[in-house]
């Protein structure tokens, strides 16, 4: 993914370089370009050929980019992915129920529950018991 830099007199850059200087990930969207803090997301879901987040204003915000690329841009510290379909902010997780291969990430009183495929449930704790 590319975007315009403005500091540099309108040089094309590429958009992990932008990302340390600004600390907002810049996606493109059906109207334009998104700017969006990783603090901000609370989840990330695949949605076919889009990737939408949901924000922790209680918004979503449809990107036109794939979920892999999506993750590779994410901060890994604060991010994983846990299914096929989603990544989570570690930051917002509150519990993992292994009997229903689920997490819930929780913000300002409202919980949201997230499938964990078998896979990466092991590789979910652990990063937890990391933290």
């Amino acid at each position: 993914m590319r975007c315009l830099d403005n500091r540099e007199s309108g040089k094309v850059q590429d958009t992990s370089l932008l990302l340390n200087s600004y600390r907002k990930l810049f996606f493109r969207s059906i109207s334009g370009i998104v700017l969006i803090e990783p603090e901000e997301i609370i989840y990330v879901e695949a949605d076919g050929n889009y990737s939408k987040f949901i924000l922790s204003d209680g918004k979503t915000q449809v990107v036109t980019s794939l979920l892999h690329k999506v993750e590779g841009m994410l901060p890994s510290r604060d991010f994983i992915r846990v299914s096929r379909s989603a990544i989570i902010n570690t930051s917002h997780l509150k519990r993992i129920n292994t009997k229903q291969s689920e997490c819930v990430l929780s913000i300002n009183q409202v919980e949201y529950r997230i499938k964990v495929s078998q896979e990466r449930l092991r590789s979910l704790i652990e990063k937890v018991r990391e933290m």
